[in-house]
């Protein structure tokens, strides 16, 4: 299983470094990730560094998420059941997740991680009041 957690965090840094051009903090991780989420809870800034240094691994809706924004390759092996499933994996899916925006990400670097907290928070009240 440690190897399948230290490949995952190999190539989520390549991915991230050809994002970023580097890899990033692990609270832009957090709050990038948290901002183009849709159907699942943010990441915290600690989950988001043991993604990155392969000491854990995202289960299914949340590995969703990063295959379609960072264009991960699922086919990394068979992970265990508790987090991933061929079946649930596709890399090319937008299932779950906003495609970002250069201007948004833009924009949300300039603010503070309480600034992110805020906007999530007000971005998801917009979506409850919208699905009403």
């Amino acid at each position: 299983m440690q190897d399948l957690k230290n490949n995952f965090s190999i190539h989520l840094q390549n991915k991230l470094r050809e994002r970023y051009g580097k890899i990033p903090s692990c609270a832009v991780f957090a709050r990038d990730f948290s901002l183009l989420a849709r159907d699942v809870e943010p990441i915290s800034i600690e989950t988001a560094r043991k993604w990155i240094r392969g000491k854990a691994l995202p289960h299914a809706a949340r590995l969703r998420v990063l295959c379609a924004w960072l264009q991960i390759d699922t086919s990394l092996g068979q992970l265990d059941t508790n987090h991933y499933s061929p079946s649930t994996m596709n890399g090319h899916s937008t299932n779950g997740v906003h495609q970002p925006t250069s201007e948004l990400l833009r924009l949300t670097e300039k603010l503070s991680p309480a600034e992110v907290e805020v906007l999530i928070d007000l971005v998801k009240m917009y979506i409850k009041k919208k699905n009403k």
